[in-house]
């Protein structure tokens, strides 16, 4: 009787080892699969994260291409081109389109040249032209001192040699320049009462608003005497 009673615990004990191998390898391959599957999700969540980074990058590029594009048409707006009517002593009196930065001598060019009877010594043709100018070209033995020599926003044009002292005009004469409007009229006036009169033309410059390229425009129609 002991002996069957050994042998049984013997077949339990057995047993018990081949269920406790058995469950150490099932929950081992479970927890293999787990992980596999684990690290295969990272990898996708990885993989989508660097895809909607990469979408992003994309459009953040278009983004600044259609930006400098844009940058690039204003630019060009910039530039652009001017009109001007030119009109008096020449063979082809009109109104033409010069590139922003044209000569007087550019205008007279695109409308022929100067007519037999112009008087060649007037006007200054290396001036700068502006746009919505009026250069008129007088004849020979033209009084020039009229007002022939206003654009017809009632500013100095070439063909005109009265100058506008700066140190005396008020804001209504000084718009009579080119580039000079009320506002810039006023700053003019108000920069002459706090500092005092302009020694020199080019002190001008020193106005807000006032740079080389409106100086320019107005150089030849300006005095400080």
């Amino acid at each position: 009787m002991n002996k069957i009673l050994k042998k049984i615990q013997m077949l339990i004990r057995k047993g018990l080892f081949f269920i406790f191998v058995g469950f150490i390898c099932i929950t081992a391959c479970g927890c293999g699969s787990g992980e596999i599957s684990l690290y295969e999700d990272m990898e996708a969540v990885s993989s989508n994260q660097s895809t909607e980074t990469g979408d992003e990058d994309d459009s953040e590029t278009v983004d600044s291409d259609d930006s400098e594009t844009a940058n690039l048409d204003i630019s060009s707006e910039k530039v652009g081109k001017i009109k001007v009517y030119v009109c008096g002593a020449v063979r082809s009196p009109g109104v033409y389109e010069l590139d922003a930065d044209a000569r007087i001598n550019d205008a007279l060019e695109v409308a022929g040249g100067f007519a037999e009877n112009a008087d060649i010594d007037i006007v200054n043709l290396a001036d700068v032209a502006a746009d919505g100018q009026k250069i008129y070209f007088p004849v020979e033995g033209e009084d020039i001192q009229s007002d022939i020599g206003k654009n017809q926003n009632g500013q100095a044009d070439a063909g005109s040699n009265r100058l506008i002292n700066i140190n005396e005009a008020g804001v209504e004469e000084l718009t009579e320049l080119p580039g000079i409007g009320e506002t810039r009229a006023g700053q003019i006036v108000e920069y002459r009462q706090t500092y005092g009169r302009f020694s020199d033309k080019e002190d001008l410059k020193n106005v807000s608003g006032i740079g080389d390229s409106i100086y320019r425009k107005l150089e030849t129609y300006i005095t400080v005497d």
